[in-house]
């Protein structure tokens, strides 16, 4: 499963059908061993993000499961990931003020967990989107000034497509 859930999310951003690979992704998800195993890291998150490209309600059930499971064990690390992650499907989904309110609630998990600098660059990349569709463009210039990405980081990715979203609606 956990080969799954990540042949899924590359399978995914290699341009795959979005049918097979959200089909995939659930699979991996199924059971539940894979939030159990490691809820708040890279597997289930990769699934989940896999279903929130295709745009699959099943979406919903994930984040809602991770978010039961990591209060459980009391995860703050967990509960900051999904929470970035679930804004990042908020966002996807057009539920704009939603995304970004979770969003700066993972940011202030991450800053009590100590983690902020890493997941900042992610955090402060999804809310500049959020805000530039919701036409705030001082909060998006904000957001992404916040963070400082590492180029050598998948994170400077989602940063660099943040700010050419913005320097665009500019």
């Amino acid at each position: 499963k956990m080969l799954a859930a990540l042949a899924a999310f590359e399978w995914t951003y290699a341009g795959g059908p979005s049918g097979a690979c959200a089909e995939l992704a659930l699979r991996a998800l199924a059971g539940g061993e894979l939030i159990a195993a490691d809820n708040g890291g890279v597997l289930p998150i990769a699934a989940a993000m896999t279903l929130a490209m295709a745009d699959r309600d099943e979406t919903v059930d994930v984040w809602q499961d991770a978010f039961a499971d990591a209060h459980r064990h009391g995860s703050l690390f967990a509960i900051g990931g999904i929470r970035l992650w679930h804004g990042f499907t908020l966002y996807r989904r057009g539920e704009l003020a939603e995304a970004a309110e979770e969003l700066e609630a993972s940011l202030d998990d991450f800053a009590l967990w100590g983690f902020s600098a890493h997941a900042g660059v992610y955090v402060g990349a999804m809310l500049t989107h959020s805000l530039v569709e919701q036409g705030d463009l001082h909060g998006a210039r904000r957001a992404l000034e916040r963070a400082d990405p590492d180029v050598s980081t998948d994170g400077a990715r989602f940063w660099l497509n943040a700010q050419i979203d913005l320097l665009v609606a500019e």
